[in-house]
């Protein structure tokens, strides 16, 4: 039965040794300027780096005074329990919103730059879109004059068509009478020749 016991307790400290890495948590370096990250528990022998206020670590285990920890870059080493903490640090944070602020202060300085690019295009565009409206305008009153102008040459064209046909017709029509006239001559003459032997009795 003792051997049985054991065996459990074996396990189950087992498994609560696989589970402790997969459940650690975050903690942040205190706003202490430097911390002391040491390879045993204790401020003993030269620490393995300092860690600056707001650093992030993962924290392995801890007993009352110390706490082994985990860097960013995969250190492994003890530190100070009081000089951490759960939340990050105001220094830290404050860091944090500074450098987000002036990310964001650049992003609105572009911003306003490309606005101010885009409602100096659109102005220009408003410029020549008036610029075209007008000529459009003087093309449509050029367009128009030149209408009326071709309809008053037509209608003079007209005019002038219907004065000169007039004289044509009278003077064709005296024409044809008068061609009329001595070809009936002519035509009479010769029939009178021909049958009196060439003389003209009439």
């Amino acid at each position: 039965m003792t051997y049985r016991i054991r065996v459990s307790a074996f396990f189950c400290l087992g498994c609560l040794l696989l589970a402790a890495p997969a459940a650690a948590e975050t903690v942040y370096v205190t706003d202490m300027l430097q911390l002391g990250l040491y390879p045993e528990a204790g401020d003993r022998g030269q620490p393995l780096k300092t860690l600056p206020s707001g650093t992030p670590l993962e924290l392995l285990e801890r007993d009352r005074n110390y706490a082994r920890v985990r860097t960013p870059d995969g250190t492994e080493g003890w530190a100070k329990t009081a000089y951490l903490v759960a939340e990050k640090p105001a220094r830290a944070q404050l860091a944090e919103l500074q450098t987000h602020h002036q990310s964001l202060s650049r992003e609105l300085t572009a911003l306003r730059e490309s606005l101010s690019a885009a409602r100096q295009r659109v102005a220009k565009l408003e410029e020549r879109a008036a610029s075209c409206t007008a000529l459009a305008g003087e093309s449509q009153q050029r367009l128009t004059a030149l209408h009326q102008e071709n309809q008053e040459f037509r209608n003079i064209l007209v005019e002038h068509k219907r004065a000169v046909a007039l004289p044509w017709l009278f003077g064709a029509t005296g024409v044809s009478l008068v061609s009329g006239l001595i070809g009936g001559i002519w035509l009479l003459d010769y029939r009178i020749r021909r049958r009196h032997g060439g003389y003209r009795i009439y």
